[in-house]
């Protein structure tokens, strides 16, 4: 009795298994693609002869991924077609029944998509399985798809290189120099084209037998070889003996007179040059308390005892003397120490521009003024020193000197 009843319930859900495929066949036949967004059970068991082992309830949603479709079956297949990654998938409709249908193939696992939600797919809506039956087995539920992965991050461009900077200028020391080019390169000059500086109240101007250095560059022309008419700098009373300071050319071929107005003369020494060239020379005038020497670019061209000079305190007059001999050449970085300065301490310095604060320096003239100015800056930078501005002076303002950009042999320090 147990066996028959078993009997005429697999026929009653044989039969109604098959009524489902139908109603499931005729309904998915009619829907749109574009709505199958549920994920899709597997495949309900197809109804067998005998009865059909139940197919497995739907499958749960891919996780990401739209399922594989089921395999159809010889009778009615059920074809459900995998979730996408959307909700839940619905649950794919009970197989049809038929004739020892075969099992629906397994879905192939959907491709990778947006993760889903992770929860199973409601069963199908006929999909209890039918109770044992010799039909073909259940389809294999469709293999979760699984999630895609996150396409992967763009990579970041790379950051522009920054644009190199644009090589800097080089740097320029040289600035201007005082050019003294109305004056003659005789005696009696009429222009007197030349700077004064008034030291009158200060003691920065070495005086007496102190120590000292007087040194600048100057643009020495072929005409500027006229002995003693063509004096560069003075300073001192030049009617008492040995009360002077100054420098200017001889009468002999490329010589140099460094004078005090005394017995400290030491007129005509060799200089180590030639007359036959305009050229930038370097001269250094120092008194040490016991000889008057001058250096010519660096070089001690002319030493001379002295014991007793007494330089008087006047104005210093650079690029001539009062007396109406003037310089028709160039000068540049005239410096004023009150010490006297060693042949490796002028040759360390002659060719580069000063700070201003360098120990011992009382006056600084860089002659960088601009164009048209009638006095030209003193650019010692110690601390308390009271500047002695130059004032450019000539017979009539036009003879006045100028300022010139400078070529002479002058870098950065």
């Amino acid at each position: 009795m147990t066996t028959k009843r078993r009997f005429s319930a697999a026929r009653w859900i044989g039969r109604s298994a098959l009524l489902g495929g139908l109603v499931a066949l005729g309904c998915s036949s009619n829907e749109d693609p574009a709505q199958n967004n549920g994920g899709s059970g597997g495949t309900g068991a197809t109804g067998g002869s005998a009865a059909g082992t139940g197919g497995a309830s739907g499958a749960s949603a891919g996780a990401g991924g739209t399922g594989g479709s089921a395999g159809t079956g010889t009778a009615g297949t059920l074809t459900g077609g995998a979730g996408s990654s959307a909700g839940a998938g619905a649950g794919g409709a009970a197989g049809s029944s038929g004739a020892t249908g075969l099992s629906g193939a397994a879905g192939s696992a959907g491709a990778g998509g947006n993760a889903g939600d992770t929860s199973a797919g409601a069963g199908g809506i006929a999909g209890t399985a039918g109770a044992a039956g010799m039909a073909g087995a259940s389809g294999a539920a469709g293999t979760a798809g699984a999630g895609g992965t996150a396409g992967a991050a763009g990579a970041t461009g790379t950051s522009g290189s920054a644009g190199s900077g644009g090589s800097s200028g080089a740097m320029n020391c040289k600035g201007n120099a005082l050019s003294l080019s109305s004056n003659i390169d005789g005696g009696s000059d009429p222009a007197k084209s030349r700077v004064m500086v008034d030291f009158m109240q200060s003691t920065d101007l070495p005086l007496g037998n102190s120590n000292r250095t007087i040194e600048f560059w100057a643009y020495v022309l072929t005409s500027s070889w006229a002995g003693e008419n063509n004096t560069i700098f003075e300073y001192g009373d030049q009617s008492t003996a040995n009360a002077g300071y100054g420098l200017d050319f001889g009468g002999q071929n490329a010589t140099m007179d460094p004078y005090t107005n005394g017995s400290c003369d030491n007129d005509n020494q060799a200089s180590g040059l030639t007359e036959a060239m305009d050229q930038w020379v370097h001269y250094a005038m120092t008194y040490d308390g016991t000889n008057v020497r001058l250096y010519v670019n660096g070089v001690a061209h002319s030493t001379k005892a002295c014991t007793t000079l007494a330089t008087a305190r006047t104005q210093l007059s650079i690029g001539g003397n009062p007396r109406g001999s003037y310089f028709n050449g160039t000068i540049d970085e005239f410096r004023v120490w009150n010490v006297a300065r060693t042949a490796q301490e002028i040759t360390a310095t002659m060719n580069v521009t000063l700070a201003g604060n360098e120990t011992g320096l009382t006056a600084y003239y860089q002659f960088n003024d601009a164009a048209g100015s009638t006095t030209t800056v003193d650019s010692v930078t110690t601390g308390g020193h009271m500047a002695h501005d130059g004032v450019l002076m000539a017979t009539m303002n036009s003879q006045r000197p100028t300022f010139i950009p400078s070529d002479a042999p002058i870098d950065c320090p």
